[in-house]
C-alpha cells in the first residue's frame, strides 16, 4: 500500500499482492500503527534516523525506500 501511494506501483500489481497475502496469511488481524512504528525504529537497516522499507516495484524487483517515523506511522495508519 505505500508503494501504491507513494506512486512505485500501480492498483493492479497491488491487487495482486493483495490477493497472494490474503491467500497465505489469511486475513490480517487489526494493528496499531504506532506501535509498528515504535518497533521499525529499532531495525538494523534504518539509516539517518529513518525508517528502511522495501517496496514492491514489480514482479521480481523490489526498492528500498526511507521514511521518517511520523511519514511511516500516517502511511500505515491510511493503509491499515
Amino acid at each position: 500500500r505505500i508503494a501504491l501511494k507513494m506512486g512505485i506501483i500501480d492498483a493492479d500489481y497491488k491487487s495482486k499482492l493483495d490477493e497472494l497475502l490474503t491467500e497465505v496469511t489469511g486475513a490480517l488481524p487489526e494493528l496499531d500503527a504506532a506501535a509498528l512504528t515504535a518497533l521499525a525504529l529499532h531495525d538494523k537497516k534504518n539509516a539517518d534516523g529513518k525508517i528502511s522499507v522495501i517496496v514492491p516495484v514489480r514482479e521480481g524487483e523490489t526498492k528500498e525506500i526511507y521514511l521518517t517515523a511520523d511519514e511511516y506511522c500516517k502511511m500505515l495508519e491510511e493503509a491499515l
